[in-house]
């Protein structure tokens, strides 16, 4: 069995990398949805500098549309139609 961790704001220091080592990751798991480019490369540098053979998996489904109770509006588009706009 591996244990996966997945990395992310609070996790992007070279302490908790090192501790998580320590406790036994074997692979390092990074979502594409959450970071940008030069944050992942970062990451990687971080892991490499503790572990340079320790595995590292992409999730990378990449950026998504998320939703904020600041919205006011929806916005459905539909195919071959017009858009279509509803006040929440």
């Amino acid at each position: 069995m591996k244990i996966i961790a997945t990395l992310g704001p609070k996790t992007t220091n070279k302490e908790v990398i090192k501790q998580l080592i320590d406790v036994g990751v074997d692979i390092f798991r990074l979502n594409f949805s959450h970071f940008y480019e030069n944050q992942f490369n970062n990451m990687i540098s971080i892991i490499r500098s503790i572990d340079k053979d320790m595995d590292i998996m992409a999730d990378l489904q990449g950026k998504k549309v998320r939703v904020d109770e600041s919205l006011k509006n929806v916005f459905k588009i539909y195919e071959r139609s017009e858009e279509h706009t509803s006040e929440l």
